[in-house]
């Protein structure tokens, strides 16, 4: 008797839910202005953003020390982001902020599900404003594309799961999609390149690759069947990948702490009373080519410099060292004017006769 009462408010409640989703997905198919409980500005920072610390090895680490990566803190936000699923439901105003930590030399990302906060939105169906909707993600990693963008900006990725969480008449449907952003092109849509100052630097990322899938109802949840199939016949799911669009211009501030200052030394020249080394290793540059005779006493045949010029460049290896440092590898080139000749023993002066050398008289 229970189970059937327990069904039959369930059948009753799904009609409901449904009743309401049809009746808005029959309405006007208008695109929605901002309403008056539409976010308009990002949330606050989570708490995890408040106090970030960056990582890094220990100075002067031993190769076979624990492995501790560089890390580099950075917060973000998105700003007025939007969602739009064809042909009729559209989340106009996205708003969130979010931080997380760049590894290097791997050039990755990582934004954990506590570090990120997003204004609840309001999802629009058929142009009228239907219920507010909880968004949110899971865990996101971000990949820098070794090769820059056309204007010398950064090119990303991003995965990760993204969750739509919506409430009526007393219960909650969820659904999670696996979508990857991109400031590259995703199907008919471009994003834009991080560009800008490292403490506000700027890109658009989008997505329009993704498959929406059904909501799924159980009985035991807050998502019965019926009301999850009132869902899915009013949203037009699932809905194949190409059909959603997802767009979120979004800011980003590299937390870099403690700048170096550096001192000036003389004429063209600065210090930085920072850099101090641990467990330094003297070095030195000595040159003996092969075949070339010295004379004793003499390691170089290179006595003197007429003029050099060249160039000294770096890479870092994209895998990190055994204790999480990095190895760099440095080119050159060269070019001088040498003096390899060795200079003529010195001579005495030829003796003068003696008429020559008396005084005058």
């Amino acid at each position: 008797m229970i189970g059937r009462a327990a069904r039959t408010t369930v059948g009753r409640t799904g009609g409901a839910a449904a009743l309401t989703l049809a009746t808005i997905g029959f309405a006007s198919l208008t695109r929605p202005g901002r309403a008056a409980a539409d976010p308009m500005q990002t949330p606050p920072y989570p708490t995890a953003c408040l106090h970030q610390v960056a990582a890094n090895p220990a100075k002067g680490a031993a190769l076979n020390a624990a492995f501790a990566p560089y890390e580099v803190p950075f917060k973000a936000i998105i700003f007025d982001g939007s969602i739009t699923i064809a042909p009729n439901i559209v989340i106009p105003h996205l708003f969130a902020t979010a931080c997380g930590d760049v590894q290097l030399p791997q050039l990755t990302g990582t934004i954990t599900s506590s570090e990120i906060v997003v204004a609840t939105p309001n999802v629009y169906i058929a142009g009228l404003e239907a219920l507010p909707t909880d968004i949110g993600f899971g865990g996101l990693k971000a990949d820098i594309v070794m090769t820059p963008a056309h204007n010398g900006g950064l090119d990303i990725s991003v995965n990760g799961t993204t969750t739509a969480s919506l409430s009526t008449l007393g219960m909650t449907c969820s659904l999670s999609l696996d979508a990857s952003f991109t400031t590259l092109s995703d199907g008919v849509l471009s994003g834009q390149p991080v560009t800008g100052p490292t403490e506000e630097g700027q890109a658009v990322t989008v997505s329009n690759s993704f498959a929406v899938p059904t909501v799924i109802g159980s009985n035991t949840s807050t998502c019965p069947p019926s009301v999850a199939q009132a869902f899915n016949t009013a949203l037009h799911l699932p809905a194949p990948a190409g059909v959603g669009r997802f767009n979120a211009p979004f800011c980003f501030d590299f937390e870099l702490p403690n700048g170096n200052a550096y001192q000036p030394t003389g004429t063209g020249g600065q210090v930085n009373p920072n850099f101090v080394f641990s467990n330094a290793v003297p070095v030195s540059i000595g040159v003996s080519p092969a075949g070339i005779p010295l004379p004793s006493g003499l390691t170089s045949p290179i006595l003197a410099y007429g003029t050099a010029d060249g160039f000294l460049a770096s890479s870092i290896d994209q895998q990190p060292a055994a204790n999480g440092g990095l190895n760099l590898n440095f080119y050159s080139t060269t070019k001088s004017t040498t003096d390899l000749s060795q200079p003529p023993p010195p001579r005495c002066p030829t003796p003068r006769p003696a008429s020559r050398c008396r005084a005058s008289r």
